[in-house]
C-alpha cells in the first residue's frame, strides 16, 4: 500500500510531549464521551508512544459465541499531527478466528449501534480537523522511519501512534 506524503512527513515529525496536547486530548474524551452517551477512558501514556489514546467499550452479538461480547475501541490521536487512528479489540474473542493471534479486529466488523457509535467518532474527529489513518495502513512500513525502543523499522501505527500497545 502507498502512504499519502502527509503520513510520511507526520511520522518524521518528532513527539510533541507537552501538558498542553494531553489537556486537548483529555477535553476530546469528555467531549466523545457526550456525542456518544458512553464513559471514555483518557490513557495519557506516552512511554514509547507517539500519542495518546480514548478507550471505551461497545457491545456486539458474536455469532460464533451466539451471544454478546464486549469490544473495546481505542481511538488513537498523534501528538505528530491532526491525525487519529481507531483500534478494536475483541478480549472474549468472539469474532476472531482459532488460529489468530492478538485479540485485535477489523473496526469495520462492526455493525447495528456498534458500527454507528465508530461513524460517530469518524465524524467528531474530523469536525474537529483530524484525518482518519485507515487501520489497514497500521502494518505498513513508513520509510526512513524507527521504532523508538529499539531502533528497527517503524510501520505506521508505531510511528504516529503507538509502539507499546
Amino acid at each position: 500500500m502507498n502512504l499519502s506524503s502527509y503520513i510520511i512527513s507526520a511520522a518524521s515529525v518528532p513527539v510533541a510531549y507537552s501538558t498542553e496536547f494531553s489537556e486537548r486530548v483529555a477535553a476530546l474524551g469528555r467531549e466523545l464521551s457526550v456525542v456518544l452517551g458512553l464513559p471514555v477512558r483518557h490513557d495519557a501514556d506516552m512511554n514509547y508512544r507517539a500519542g495518546q489514546s480514548l478507550e471505551f467499550e461497545l457491545q456486539m452479538h458474536s455469532p460464533q459465541r451466539r451471544k454478546a461480547v464486549l469490544i473495546e475501541v481505542r481511538v488513537y490521536v498523534s501528538a505528530k499531527a491532526a491525525l487519529f487512528g481507531l483500534l478494536c479489540l475483541d478480549r472474549k474473542r468472539g469474532f476472531i478466528r482459532p488460529d489468530q493471534i492478538g485479540d485485535q479486529v477489523s473496526c469495520k466488523i462492526l455493525s447495528g449501534e456498534s458500527g454507528s457509535a465508530i461513524e460517530k467518532v469518524r465524524q467528531f474527529f474530523i469536525q474537529k480537523g483530524f484525518q482518519e489513518v485507515d487501520e489497514e495502513l497500521f502494518q505498513v512500513k513508513v520509510p526512513g522511519a524507527l521504532t523508538e525502543l529499539d531502533g528497527l523499522p517503524a510501520t505506521v501505527f508505531e510511528a504516529l501512534f503507538a509502539e507499546i500497545t
